[in-house]
């Protein structure tokens, strides 16, 4: 049951003994103002089975449980009071000469153990509070992983459908264009060529993506590894130089930029000059890549001088889903994007470039010169 520190805490007692109860009613009282807490409201109950199913109407906060309750011995209170997940935190009373009992008590199960014969009234609210707390961090703890493996789960079945459909899908495809390349004239076969190799860069990306999703759910992470910055930006330029007449591409990459990346960064910088083409009249555009190398980073912009993008969604357009509003596409690239460069240990942005068009800035750690990891 949770609290605030201005809020009654409600421990109930399992303890067949009056006068037990009326000392720890005392305790309660008098040092409540010790831990900013207004009243402690003590319930007690005579048997485990009584406690048990005091807990279940979520009233309670606490159970302080004397293990020699009725006729139990040892550890056979706690046993009992454990078999039901309540989500109540256990706090063991021992007798006298019980400490050994109380610490395997502890290893059990319960948040903490006081010894009766030495109870004062700070130890018993350090405890009770203590043991809410704890309970509170374990049932965080607790939806986290919950949430984690709903997380894997999603994330296994859009592997799923990476692996059948969309490859199957491509693969029916690229089988089709290759029937086609052999019966139509040279102009075409142009087309049927592009065909092809869109759906080889397209397999070949799906087949990364899984790479990311197997190594996510198996609770691995990406090797990053040296990248030499320049041939990869080269390759992407020459690609995105393919895609329509009148577009130029000119690169400006450092033989230095070296960064700390893994196989698909090709794809990720592919994705926002790709972007620069689909999302803007293609003749006639200019798409600048350039790079500047720092003692840890190193900094990497994809520029053009196209429509733009409105300054309202630069902070939202690497969200799952968003695409601009100038866009008709999913929105998955640029999130993609942000994904990746996160993993890579670096951070992506948005802005206007200096030709009014669009601006998409990667900083990326740097290798050092050794080719290791810095």
């Amino acid at each position: 049951m949770a609290h605030t520190a201005d809020q009654s805490i409600a421990p109930l007692l399992v303890d067949d003994d009056p006068a037990s109860g009326k000392r720890l009613r005392h305790h309660l009282r008098d040092d409540a103002f010790r831990f900013d807490t207004p009243s402690a409201d003590l319930t007690r109950v005579e048997t485990v089975a009584a406690g048990r199913e005091a807990v279940e109407s979520g009233t309670y906060d606490v159970v302080l449980l004397s293990l020699g309750v009725g006729d139990t011995e040892g550890l056979d209170a706690l046993d009992r009071f454990l078999e039901e997940d309540h989500g109540v935190p256990i706090v063991a009373l021992t007798e006298i000469d019980g400490r050994d009992v109380g610490e395997r008590a502890v290893r059990r199960g319960a948040q903490d153990f006081l010894v009766k014969g030495s109870l004062d009234g700070d130890r018993l609210w350090r405890a009770i509070r203590y043991a809410v707390e704890r309970q509170a961090q374990v049932e965080e703890l607790e939806q986290r992983a919950r949430e984690l493996r709903r997380q894997n789960d999603r994330m296994a079945f859009f592997n799923a459908v990476l692996r059948h459909d969309l490859l199957n899908g491509m693969n029916v495809i690229r089988g089709r264009a290759q029937l086609l390349r052999d019966s139509v004239d040279d102009e075409e076969r142009d087309h049927v060529e592009a065909l092809l190799e869109w759906s080889d860069s397209l397999v070949d990306l799906t087949e990364k993506v899984r790479a990311v999703l197997d190594s996510v759910t198996e609770g691995e992470e990406r090797d990053r590894q040296p990248v030499d910055l320049a041939p990869v930006v080269a390759g992407e330029a020459e690609r995105v130089r393919g895609m329509a007449e009148g577009v130029t591409v000119t690169v400006d990459v450092p033989a230095e930029a070296t960064v700390l990346a893994d196989d698909l960064l090709g794809d990720v910088i592919g994705n926002l000059m790709t972007n620069a083409v689909e999302h803007n009249d293609p003749d006639g555009l200019t798409v600048t890549v350039t790079a500047s190398v720092a003692d840890d980073t190193v900094t990497l912009s994809v520029a053009d001088d196209g429509a733009g993008l409105p300054a309202t969604e630069h902070a939202t357009l690497f969200e799952r889903g968003e695409s601009g509003t100038a866009s008709n596409g999913s929105g998955f690239g640029l999130h993609f994007v942000d994904v990746m460069v996160d993993t890579y240990g670096g951070d992506v942005r948005a802005g206007e470039s200096d030709a009014g068009g669009a601006e998409f800035v990667l900083t990326l750690p740097r290798a050092d010169t050794a080719g290791q990891n810095i």
